[in-house]
């Protein structure tokens, strides 16, 4: 029976995915692919309509129906709607769970809607977040007893990494030298722009109790946060199930908000719950999930913390496209945090730039603190012969992968990827220069059979060697003589920083050089500039060598 059932939910999964590739196919026929995109950004945008909404036991925040909308936005993701969109097209009417708020919307974008089978799915959804809510607080009951050593741990001193990857920091038995790491953590650590009465980071990430230089230290974390003494877990838990029986009454009178945003309140009646010194100086959020700024965080910051989003990669602009439109990341169109850590001059302007056409009311402090490392496994690196060149792209996922992603411009795909791979080998080949390929994560199921064949390929050529995935940017950048990227990684810019010679190389041509989201990197888009550009760097750089030698 359970294998059956296995069957049935493995070949509807099959035709829905049929369904999404082509009515994907038939949007590119019609050159449509924008569509999604505007689609995205009406919603995002879009503010909610709020008659006598409110959001019991919230914050006292400047646009709650803000909050609520990013939250909104936060869980049903653009992969997850844009799914959903194109498994319908283009005669079904769309039937999941979705907002009646957005119902509007999409019928005016020319999506028919099954409105009743929306709205019972919605019910039933909201209805179970209600559930989520309460059980997130009884799990604060379980964390007060079965971590009970952590209770009084103090923060006060701390910065926490919040979200950060519990496989994101080196092995114990590779690295552990701050000297060698290229992580968030170590960055931190040796960050001038760090308060000087913090003198401690934590995070969910797996590791040793790491010594930093100055005395400044690591500590993994089981979770996010410090658990509540348990009388004080009890009284959230109590609290929580009054007021979820609150917010059911109130989605009985077609009032939402309330149930929908039941669990993110639990959080913050348990910031309200945490005392000082259990409280973070600072709490650090990567800009993949900034799209949200947690309930929490607003009362995080009227208790004294700092929250902060920093950026551990810039590629987040879109391309443009026939139409002359880029479609940024997300999250830019309705972020609202106070401060944000920035790589150069040219990204600050840029994202000053989207923030002031977002028309959100308070205007953010962007800082210049350079490239920010992220992860990075801790394997060693081998030695490579000069001259050597670090090429970094974007690898291509499967068609099922890339469909939902709603790109206006099909760049990321292998055509545009191999012929990346395929130009820049040529070029170093000829010039008897070593190439050091890496990508940006190890996720070999996801990618593109066709990348993969190019990748294995490439790896029989003489002078081609592939670095693995989950050793930093900054590390192999470090080893090299020159760097080329494929548009727009952030790689281009690390290897501005460590004074190398980089470039971005755009295979297609179709990228102007002019492109404010290079961020001031040059842009190359032939094959035969790159090779002139390659022969010119590579005698600068045997003059500096040779310059070097005479002078010692």
């Amino acid at each position: 029976m359970g294998m059956l059932f296995r069957n049935f939910l493995a070949s509807k999964a099959l035709r829905e995915r049929r369904r999404v590739g082509r009515s994907y196919r038939r949007l590119r026929r019609d050159q449509q692919l924008d569509k999604l995109s505007r689609l995205l950004v009406e919603l995002y945008t879009t503010p909610l309509p709020r008659p006598s909404q409110h959001v019991d036991g919230a914050p006292d925040v400047e646009n709650i129906e803000l909050a609520v909308r990013q939250y909104l936005l936060f869980r049903f993701s653009n992969v997850k709607i844009n799914s959903k969109i194109l498994s319908c097209l283009p005669d079904r009417k769309l039937n999941t769970c979705l907002p009646p708020d957005w119902f509007p919307i999409l019928e005016g974008n020319g999506f028919a809607v099954n409105r009743v089978g929306c709205r019972v799915k919605w019910l039933g959804y909201l209805l179970v977040l209600i559930f989520y809510g309460i059980f997130v607080a009884a799990r604060e009951v379980y964390y007060a007893i079965s971590f009970r050593e952590f209770v009084a741990e103090k923060l006060d001193q701390s910065v926490m990494f919040v979200g950060y990857r519990k496989n994101s920091l080196p092995d114990n038995q590779y690295i552990v030298s701050e000297n060698n790491q290229k992580t968030i953590i170590s960055w931190y650590a040796k960050w001038d722009g760090r308060p000087p009465e913090i003198s401690q980071a934590v995070s969910q990430a797996r590791g040793n109790s790491s010594l930093y230089r100055n005395g400044f230290r690591y500590k993994p974390m089981p979770f996010d946060g410090v658990p509540l003494p348990f009388l004080s877990a009890l009284n959230l838990l109590i609290w929580t199930i009054i007021h979820g029986a609150s917010a059911t009454f109130s989605l009985m009178r077609g009032k939402w908000w309330s149930a929908f945003m039941l669990h993110e309140v639990v959080l913050v009646k348990k910031i309200e719950l945490t005392s000082h010194q259990c409280l973070p100086k600072q709490y650090l959020f990567d800009h993949s999930a900034c799209s949200y700024k947690p309930l929490w965080a607003y009362t995080a910051e009227k208790r004294g913390a700092e929250c902060i989003v920093y950026f551990y990669s810039t590629n987040s602009a879109g391309f443009f496209d026939k139409n002359n439109m880029r479609f940024h990341f997300p999250a830019f169109y309705i972020m609202n945090w106070s401060r944000y850590l920035v790589w150069s001059e040219e990204h600050r302007d840029f994202m000053a730039d989207i923030h002031r056409n977002n028309q959100i009311p308070s205007f953010p402090y962007f800082q210049n603190v350079g490239p920010i490392p992220f992860e990075d496994s801790g394997l060693m690196l081998g030695a490579v012969s000069e001259p050597a060149i670090a090429i970094f792209d974007v690898s291509p996922v499967r068609d099922a992968l890339y469909w939902p992603l709603g790109a206006n411009v099909e760049y990321y795909v292998p055509s545009v990827v191999n012929r990346f791979l395929e130009d820049v080998y040529d070029a170093a080949n000829a010039l008897g220069i070593t190439v050091l390929h890496k990508r940006k994560r190890d996720h070999k199921r996801f990618h593109h059979p066709k990348y993969e064949r190019q990748c294995a390929s490439m790896r029989q050529r003489i002078g081609w060697h592939e670095v693995e995935a989950s050793i930093s940017a900054f590390r192999v950048i470090d080893m090299v003589d020159i760097v080329i990227s494929l548009p727009f990684t952030s790689t281009a810019l690390i290897g501005v920083a460590q004074g190398k010679p980089s470039i971005y190389y755009d295979p297609t041509g179709g990228i102007n050089t002019a492109d404010r989201a290079a961020f001031g990197v040059p842009i190359v888009t032939n094959k035969a500039d790159l090779q002139s550009w390659m022969e010119e760097t590579l005698l600068d750089l045997s003059c500096e060598k040779t310059y070097e030698i005479s002078t010692t």
